[in-house]
């Protein structure tokens, strides 16, 4: 009789001991395959994270540097060094900045066909310049606005401005339909019309929606800026040349001078070696800026991220350690119990190595079962398992090449499970295993 035929009569005949082999292997199986997929989607999904938490530095002037100084027409300005273009763009150039972005806020006006445009609060004052100030924020990279980066708003309609932006503007959905606007349609801007600040045509090329489920119910950004004066739906973003055509009147705004600018990381764990790298720039008083990190986002949910993984793994590794210890009692008593079996097999000529090798054979036939089974199964659940970890079910995918590694490692505990289990038998003389036969 050969070794297959004879690994299979075993099978059947000892057929609860086979059954629940196959179970364990195959609920370990499944587990590990499921939790791996899961793994996989959660390294995946932790990289894109890196790209979308929008982990930054900015870069701010120091307002108590320099102190504080009146022109005759009663504007206040600060004396200390201002940020330039060509510093972003020495800062932008670093590897590892994926973009920047450099503000000048103010409070603005906003007219169309001749009219000033009220802003959305209900509490109008009737004096028109009043009730149609908005917040105008210019910008170099609108995309890379804190605003748009922390999910507060998001373009809906048209597309972001950016350094080759011109006289352009971007308003909420709101504040569009308020006012029957539309991509396209021309506004105009002026910063200050009480003191003779110039009005300049602008084109507006994007509107956003303002996501109030972005902040809580309980804080005053859902509704107000910091100042809880503006609400989100009257700020505009306007392109970063009309700082040059609307403050004119003013030394410290416009002709590439910024007060802050917000540079992002592609991957926010080298966030600390380039702001080092940024402050060896020599050629830049730090004395006259500071430096503020905002990478909270990354961190709280980094840890989440950790805390899920920690717990895959550490079911993983519980239930292999559990069934590699149940399987191998079982195997252990079983070839204990086939001592009889032992004894004849040898009476008859047959040598230990193909008495060892026939165990083996058995272990391999559940395996393949129990190892097929998995694979198939574990697809249907990977799904589910992924979402009970926070996953999306599309994203948890059982790859041919985690089949494969689990297959390989596992074929070889349950090869040496089986030829430890046969040494102290093995080890024993023919001529001794007959005798206690």
């Amino acid at each position: 009789m050969n070794l297959l035929k004879r690994s299979f009569l075993y099978l059947f005949r000892k057929w609860k001991v086979s059954i629940l082999l196959l179970l364990i292997l195959f609920m370990v199986v499944t587990l590990t395959l499921s939790g791996i997929a899961v793994l996989n989607a959660e390294e995946q999904k932790t990289e894109e994270f890196k790209e979308a938490t929008g982990t930054s530095f900015s870069i701010e002037r120091n307002y108590g540097s320099g102190g504080m100084e009146t022109d005759e027409k009663g504007n206040t300005y600060l004396k200390s060094d201002a940020i330039t273009e060509d510093m972003i763009k020495e800062i932008g150039s670093i590897e590892g900045i994926s973009g920047y972005n450099a503000t000048v806020e103010s409070i603005a006006c906003v007219l169309k066909d001749g009219k000033y445009i009220p802003h959305s609060k209900d509490d109008l004052v009737g004096w028109d310049e009043v009730d149609s100030h908005t917040m105008s924020i210019t910008n170099i990279n609108s995309k890379y606005s804190n605003y748009f980066i922390s999910n507060i708003f998001e373009l809906v309609e048209g597309e972001h401005i950016t350094e080759d932006t011109e006289n352009s503007i971007i308003v909420s959905d709101a504040y569009a339909k308020k006012n029957n606007l539309k991509i396209g349609d021309t506004l105009t801007v002026v910063n200050d019309p009480q003191n003779d600040d110039p009005f300049v045509d602008v084109k507006i090329i994007g509107i956003f929606r303002v996501i109030t489920d972005a902040v809580d119910d309980s804080d005053g950004k859902k509704i107000y800026d910091l100042a809880a004066y503006f609400e989100y739906n009257d700020y505009v973003f306007l392109s970063n040349d009309l700082a040059n055509k609307l403050y004119v009147n003013y030394d410290d705004a416009g002709n590439g001078v910024f007060d802050v600018v917000d540079f992002y990381v592609s991957n926010p764990e080298n966030l600390d070696s380039i702001i080092q790298e940024v402050k060896n720039i020599k050629d830049i008083n730090w004395k006259n800026f500071n430096i503020y990190t905002d990478d909270e986002v990354y961190q709280n949910t980094q840890e989440s991220v950790d805390n899920s993984s920690t717990l895959i793994i550490s079911l993983i590794v519980i239930a292999i350690i559990v069934s590699i210890s149940i399987i191998s009692i079982i195997v252990f008593m079983s070839i204990k119990e086939r001592r009889r079996e032992i004894g004849i097999l040898l009476s008859i000529g047959k040598s230990k190595a193909i008495i060892m090798f026939q165990f083996i054979i058995e272990m391999m036939i559940i395996a393949g079962i129990a190892f097929t089974g998995s694979y198939f199964f574990s697809k249907l659940i990977a799904g589910n398992l992924g979402q009970a970890f926070g996953k999306v079910a599309e994203s948890v995918i059982i790859q041919n090449g985690q089949v494969m590694m689990v297959s390989v490692i596992g074929i070889i505990i349950l090869l040496a499970i089986v030829i430890l289990s046969c040494i102290p038998i093995m080890k024993r003389k023919p001529r001794i295993i007959l005798t206690k036969m």
